[in-house]
């Protein structure tokens, strides 16, 4: 078995600073929490209050984990094996394990308590994942951690992550994106602590804590400052999916380059297009509520809603240029549509889709298909209004 980087002083510092910042942050979620009236505001502060108190302890085991390793010094860096068969060094890493899945069973139920909406599904694989790690001897429960639970982590917080995007208010959106970066933070350090990436010796010891470091600041940050400065949630997603892609893409590289085992390079993958639909879908949520419109759906019909006055100029154009007076497309010989009456250029396409709505030219409204009905919508508003003007003087009479 070769000799890997197992730690060296700086690492033993940033870990020291890492830890005490994720403590002091679960603190300070349990402090607000205490002091929050309502029990949905109480349930979610307990929740992240929780999973930051599982991460604490988790670290501390595996800080001490790393302590009970035979090696060597080299040039200031701790050199070992990472000993599988050693009894003390198995204890904390499941230790670890244990304290991981309690945080994350204790943010779940505390989470679909207020939701209701999953029926505990969450809360249910955590804690299945917590008794099998439990139950099991360490080399199988070191198979569910490693290979099993960043999956699963990843879903959980591309859940969380949309829901509270969905159903907060505008002003309060970005702060999930806060939230959601800063466990994104956790998960890299934790991957990058991994033994599987730790064994290709090439990744410093020192670049784990300060994920954490960062994770644990980020996490702490909607709590202090004040909210008009989050109030940009379109802003915040787009810059926090950028940061997002670049850790996906840098996961992916080291799971492929350094030759990391198949299953790595499938999830790590997998999870890619996960990140990328979901925060996607997140950002279509904000548009949607901001602008109040959803392009997806509305663009495409508008363009073939007649506009109230269709000018001499676009008609001139549209006869100069040979395109199409509705998509404004360039015209090739197989897919032109003449206006019998008013020779107004239309493509085969809008001319059909036109023919099924309004069925009339937008210049001189002669029906593209005799044999169907013509429903503009001028015409509508007008007998409408002036159904109204009768009825209004019947009333008077």
């Amino acid at each position: 078995m070769t000799e890997v980087m197992i730690w060296d002083p700086i690492d033993r510092l940033l870990w020291g600073v890492a830890i005490s910042l994720l403590s002091l942050c679960s603190l300070v979620y349990f402090y607000r929490g205490i002091n929050r009236e309502a029990k949905n505001e109480k349930g979610i502060m307990y929740g992240f209050a929780g999973v930051l108190l599982g991460l604490t302890f988790s670290r501390i085991f595996f800080f001490i984990a790393d302590l009970q390793l035979a090696g060597t010094f080299k040039q200031g860096i701790f050199y070992g094996e990472l000993d599988m068969s050693n009894l003390n060094y198995n204890f904390y890493l499941k230790s670890a394990y244990i304290s991981t899945l309690s945080g994350i069973l204790f943010f779940t139920y505390n989470f679909e308590k207020i939701l209701k909406r999953t029926r505990f599904i969450l809360t249910i694989i955590s804690s299945t994942f917590l008794i099998l790690v439990i139950i099991s001897p360490y080399n199988i429960s070191n198979v569910i951690v490693n290979a099993l639970l960043p999956g699963f982590s990843v879903v959980l917080m591309l859940a969380v992550a949309y829901i509270m995007t969905k159903w907060s208010a505008t002003e309060f959106k970005a702060i999930a994106s806060l939230l959601f970066i800063s466990f994104l933070f956790f998960f890299m350090g934790i991957f990058l602590y991994n033994p599987v990436v730790k064994n290709s010796n090439v990744i410093p010891v020192s670049i784990s804590p300060i994920f954490f470091i960062m994770g644990a600041a980020i996490a702490a940050s909607p709590l202090i400052i004040k909210p008009e400065y989050v109030s940009r949630p379109s802003l915040y997603w787009g810059v926090i999916g950028s940061i997002t892609l670049g850790i996906g893409l840098l996961v992916n590289f080291i799971i492929i380059f350094y030759g990391l085992p198949p299953l790595y390079s499938f999830l790590g993958l997998t999870l890619a297009v996960i990140l990328v639909f979901v925060l996607l879908r997140i950002k279509k949520v904000i548009q949607v509520e901001i602008t109040g419109r959803d392009d997806e759906q509305v663009d495409i019909l508008e363009m073939f809603v007649k506009p109230k006055k269709v000018t001499e100029e676009e008609v001139s154009i549209s006869k100069e240029k040979k395109i199409c007076l509705v998509c404004k497309g360039k015209l090739a010989r197989y897919n032109i549509f003449l206006c019998p009456e008013c020779n107004t250029f239309y493509c085969s396409k809008c001319a059909h889709a036109l023919s099924d709505l309004e069925n009339a030219c937008w210049v001189c409204e002669v029906p593209f298909d005799e044999s169907k009905p013509v429903r503009l919508q001028e015409k509508k508003e007008e007998e409408d209004f002036g159904k109204d003007d009768d009825f209004k003087k019947k009333k008077k009479q």
